[in-house]
Formats: C-alpha cells, sequence, structure tokens
C-alpha cells in the first residue's frame, strides 16, 4: 500500500516537473514610456437625420402594408436595405418565422 502511493506521488510529481519545461520565465514588464499626450481632435460631423426623405410602403401577400424608412444616400447596399427590412419589419410585428420571407421581397 504504501508502495501504491509512493509510485502515485513520484509520477505525479514527474508529470508536473514534465509539464514546466521549456517554459520561459516571466519577462518583466517595462517601465511606463514617455508618451505625449494627444490633442484634442475637433468633433466628428452627424449627418443630419433622414427626415424629409420618403419612406416605402412594402406590400407583401400574407403580411400588412410596412413602412420601411429609405437609406440615407450612398448608403444603398443591399446590406443596408437588408437591415432596414429586418428592423422595420420586426418593429411592426412580424414573427421570426416569417421575417426572412418578408426580407426577401422587401429588400429587391
Amino acid at each position: 500500500m504504501l508502495r501504491l502511493a509512493t509510485v502515485i506521488l513520484l509520477a505525479a510529481y514527474s508529470t508536473a516537473a514534465l509539464a514546466q519545461v521549456g517554459v520561459p520565465p516571466p519577462v518583466p514588464s517595462p517601465s511606463t514610456p514617455m508618451v505625449a499626450p494627444l490633442a484634442p481632435s475637433a468633433p466628428l460631423p452627424i449627418p443630419p437625420p433622414n427626415v424629409g426623405a420618403p419612406a416605402n410602403i412594402v406590400h407583401v401577400p400574407g403580411f400588412r402594408p410596412v413602412q420601411v424608412p429609405s437609406v440615407s444616400p450612398g448608403r444603398n447596399s443591399f446590406s443596408d436595405r437588408v437591415a432596414n427590412c429586418v428592423h422595420a419589419g420586426t418593429a411592426a410585428g412580424i414573427r421570426s418565422n416569417r421575417i426572412g420571407s418578408f426580407t426577401a421581397q422587401c429588400a429587391q
């Protein structure tokens, strides 16, 4: 019984020692470098909201008409249209199992 306990302890010790082979010693962190503070930058202009832009009324069979806001000028990629259709459809109450078919017909 004593032999078994000795063998187990020796095996555990040797595997722990082997696991540490090849591990480099920790590197001390360098001192804090002297960095000049950043100059304050001018605030970024905020694009005006699309208040006067017409909204699209999307009529998809099986759904009630949904008002989808138009995208900003220069942001009319397919992914932008899909995002707008998903947002408007879920806001209009279209459930998750039907939003895919609604979005496919809305974002054409």
